[in-house]
């Protein structure tokens, strides 16, 4: 008789087995599932690195295009042929040769040069691939977007052989007009002169000036908006649809435009008359007016109210001699030209406590010396800096000197 050797492990009934099997699956379900977030995980950081390294990229891409643009300038400003370099110490100041050099050289496509419709636009990259040439992915720049910024004339670009060429920036930090092995991206670039361009945030009134008041300096509101090409002729305060500029952006009383510096009847012009010509309305510390915060708010409204504005088909020709911003407001020159435009009433006739001073508060600052003939001044400054000696010596110089 055989005797079967008896195992020391007891055997598991159906339901243990059964429950086993379920055990084990649910451990394989929890491991597939780990495994597969953790390989999505590190898809989607490889994608997330991959957008963020493009980004930076384009962002250096982006720097060095302003760069270029910059040493354009500033090549154009420390030319000899345009400036003398004058020493101070160790600050070098180029003066320019002629008021002409005052601006920067133009340098355009030849077929607009002359265009009147282009005078803003003073600079262009040129002599490459055109921008309107399709790349292999089939994306160009269009003449569209190079008018969006509504700072040229007419219909603004009509011709792909006016608009800007493509710059290529090699690895080794050169540039090139055609690409090759060691071209890393490319930009391209308009660069408009805004100078001369009326800041609407300070310039226009809803009322009527008198010859007199019109004459003083001092007085952006005295600016007559509505004679500007494309702008109605007929725009008055009554109506936001038909006026310019808008009542919201201008409150107060604007019924008697005439100057009385004691009477608070005219308190928009008061305000202009004795605060200097280059800084909207405030009352109190506290801004009164609206703003346009940038260009895209002046073109979006602009094409709200046709009414007002004349619109040339993608273009609103007006746009061309307004932008929200001109200068850099609260900046002293280094040397005032001596036949600029000065204080021509006193305060009682209506212009400001500078009268008679000009050269005395706004002198040359290459003449401001100090201890072994170095400038006290090395550079300009906002004059708000001013305020930390006496707060209204910021305000009093805007007033003076203009």
């Amino acid at each position: 008789m055989k005797l079967t050797k008896k195992s020391k492990f007891p055997r598991m009934r159906s339901s243990e087995k059964g429950v086993a099997l379920i055990v084990t699956l649910a451990v394989l379900v929890l491991a597939t599932m780990a495994a597969v977030a953790f390989f999505s995980r590190v898809t989607g950081n490889r994608l997330v690195e991959a957008s963020r390294s493009s980004q930076i990229q384009s962002e250096q891409l982006v720097r060095s295009g302003v760069e270029h643009v910059i040493g354009k300038f500033v090549s154009n400003i420390t030319s000899t042929n345009n400036s003398t370099a004058i020493t101070v110490g160790n600050s070098t100041i180029y003066r320019p040769k002629t008021q002409r050099d005052m601006i920067p050289a133009r340098d355009v496509s030849g077929l607009i040069a002359t265009d009147a419709q282009f005078t803003n636009l003073i600079l262009q990259s040129l002599n490459g691939t055109s921008t309107s040439d399709p790349a292999p992915s089939g994306r160009a720049i269009t003449m569209t977007s190079w008018n969006a910024p509504m700072l040229l004339g007419g219909d603004g670009f009509i011709n792909n052989s006016t608009v800007p060429t493509w710059v290529y920036l090699n690895r080794d930090g050169s540039t090139s007009s055609v690409p090759s092995d060691a071209s890393i991206g490319r930009f391209a670039y308009n660069a408009y002169n805004l100078g001369g361009l009326l800041d609407i945030n300070a310039f226009g009134h809803g009322g009527n000036f008198s010859a007199t008041d019109a004459q003083t300096k001092g007085t952006p509101a005295s600016a007559v908006l509505g004679a500007l090409p494309g702008i109605s002729a007929t725009a008055t305060k009554s109506n936001d649809s038909i006026s310019w500029p808008p009542t919201w952006r201008i409150p107060g009383d604007w019924g008697n435009m005439t100057y009385d510096p004691a009477s608070d009847s005219a308190e928009p012009l008061k305000y202009y008359m004795s605060s200097g010509w280059r800084v909207p309305l405030s009352e109190n510390g506290t801004a009164t007016q609206r703003f346009f915060a940038n260009r895209q708010d002046l073109i979006r409204y602009a094409q709200a109210n046709p009414s007002t504005f004349t619109i040339n088909g993608t273009q609103i020709p007006a746009l061309q001699y307004l932008t929200h911003w001109s200068r850099d407001i609260d900046l002293p020159t280094h040397e005032p030209p001596a036949g600029r435009p000065k204080v021509v009433n006193d305060l009682a006739a209506g212009g400001n406590d500078a009268y008679g001073m000009d050269d005395a508060l706004n002198p040359s600052l290459l003449t401001v010396t100090k201890l072994g003939n170095t400038p006290s001044i090395k550079k300009r400054f906002p004059l708000p800096t001013l305020d930390g000696i006496d707060p209204s010596a910021s305000r009093r110089s805007q007033r003076q000197s203009g």
